[in-house]
């Protein structure tokens, strides 16, 4: 955007709703010419990105998308990465999977869980709701509050798949205190391959969603908006690659 002679600001909502309401208006009255956008994790309702559409403000989401309003966007495959983080989970032996998922009136959250039953049901695993948890904002202590839980069921799981890396992340913490050997006794994989994903020991299997190249689709997509001044650009949906990143918090000894 800098390249192209945009003045870029930045605002941040910390996944809180509410600031993300405060931003929308903030930006409505500076007139921006164009606006990106990733909801905030406590988002269940998108009425307040319609004012940039009723006041003619190109309008693009990416990763975390609202499904109901017809814009622009940029994401992944949730359903089809997640399918493959838990495939990857069962090839390395586990037979109880465990699910830390996020706020499900996100798609992206929502389509995470589906790619995890998918993959249950393709092996012939039973669901078993006891092993799904719910975030409401994927923090670190939700992530140790849920892992505590699961690992204290009289069948704890042998496999978590977890919708981000904070959560990932802590329950790695929480099952090293709890003596619990990893990837042994409980094999981890986390979501998004955050800079902390290398540093913490084991190394967490992660899905890479290639952030920084969703960014420039997103910004690319935006200018073409904006200097389509017949607004003749139809919106699209760009889906980026993603790949799984095995470490060593799912590397079996038999594997």
């Amino acid at each position: 955007a800098n390249k192209a002679g945009y003045y870029v600001a930045i605002f941040q909502s910390k996944d809180s709703y509410q600031k993300e309401i405060d931003n929308v208006r903030m930006l409505l009255s500076n007139r921006a010419d164009g606006v990106i956008s990733c909801l905030a994790l406590e988002t269940k309702k998108f009425n307040h990105f319609l004012k940039f559409i009723d006041h003619n403000i190109p309008l693009v989401f990416y990763d975390r998308v609202p499904d109901k309003i017809k814009v622009s966007k940029v994401l992944i495959d949730d359903f089809e990465a997640a399918f493959k983080a838990c495939s990857h989970l069962i090839a390395s032996g586990c037979k109880r999977i465990a699910h830390i998922a996020g706020n499900q009136n996100l798609a992206v959250y929502k389509n995470r869980l589906d790619g995890y039953k998918e993959a249950l049901k393709q092996n012939n695993i039973a669901i078993d709701d006891e092993l799904i948890c719910f975030a409401d904002s994927l923090t670190m202590e939700e992530g140790q509050k849920f892992t505590t839980k699961l690992l204290h069921l009289p069948q704890p799981p042998d496999g978590l798949f977890c919708s981000n890396d904070n959560t990932a992340i802590s329950a790695i913490q929480v099952a090293k205190k709890e003596k619990i050997k990893i990837p042994g006794d409980l094999a981890v994989v986390g979501f998004s391959n955050s800079p902390a994903s290398t540093i913490i020991e084991p190394s967490l299997t992660t899905i890479d969603d290639h952030a920084f190249e969703m960014g420039k689709k997103a910004a690319h997509l935006l200018i073409h908006l904006i200097e389509d001044k017949d607004k003749n650009v139809v919106s699209e949906t760009i889906i980026i690659r993603n790949n799984l990143i095995i470490r060593d918090s799912s590397k079996k000894e038999s594997n």
